[in-house]
């Protein structure tokens, strides 16, 4: 599984390439791709952690406490991204519509 800020680095060159080129519709779908596969990263993420945290709770002798705490923080880390980026973008959403032309 690709980590977030890589996968974000990747989305933004992708971006900046289509902006920087004048492809605004590219642009668009790439950005609304970068924020689909960001969502479902930290679903699938945090539907792991659950399972793997039901699991040890059940007893199972595979699953160890790193395991669980391991799949966890990956889990926060993941969804502390997906905020971060959602504040940034309307952020940047209300800086553009507050700007005077």
């Amino acid at each position: 599984m690709t980590s977030p800020i890589s996968l974000a680095q990747q989305q933004y060159q992708q971006v900046s390439h289509y902006v920087t080129h004048g492809e605004s519709t590219n642009s668009c779908s790439a950005f609304k791709q970068v924020f689909q596969q960001l969502i479902q990263m930290t679903s699938q993420s945090e539907l792991q952690a659950q399972h793997l945290a039901q699991q040890f709770a059940l007893g199972d002798d595979t699953v160890s406490l790193h395991e669980v705490m391991m799949e966890s923080q990956k889990s926060l880390v993941y969804l502390k991204a997906s905020h971060e980026v959602t504040k940034r973008c309307l952020s940047a959403y209300q800086e553009i519509w507050n700007m005077h032309v």
